[in-house]
């Protein structure tokens, strides 16, 4: 698969939930996240270039999570049979500046795992 991410992710080690701003459901686990984008474990396969106006609460050490709003597409779909899940990559199409910065504080600050890609 050809690497076109242009952020570098980190691996999410809160529980997370890419929530459906639309229907009010869970789309599923987020796994790890960028400022580009975001890779989500989910319960059913979810069609390429679908489009979602989502929400996600993101854990602050200390403080109440804070929550982002944004639309992202689904750009691609793969199933994982050791886990029953579709892992599916998210890409951010908008967001407001300050949940921008907010996304950005919580990646600078996070003491996660960050994951580096060869391709």
């Amino acid at each position: 698969m050809t690497e076109n991410r242009k952020h570098p992710r980190k691996r999410v080690k809160e529980i997370c939930y890419l929530i459906d701003a639309d229907r009010e459901v869970s789309i599923g686990r987020v796994m790890n996240l960028s400022l580009g984008g975001m890779l989500v474990w989910c319960d059913q396969p979810i069609e390429d270039l679908t489009f979602f106006n989502c929400r996600l609460a993101i854990p602050c050490q200390g403080e109440e999570p804070a929550e982002i709003a944004f639309g992202a597409r689904s750009m691609w779909s793969e199933r994982d049979g050791a886990f029953e899940t579709w892992e599916v990559g998210f890409k951010f199409l908008s967001m407001s500046k300050n949940d921008k910065e907010l996304l950005g504080k919580y990646l600078v600050e996070w003491h996660g795992t960050v994951l580096h890609y060869t391709p």
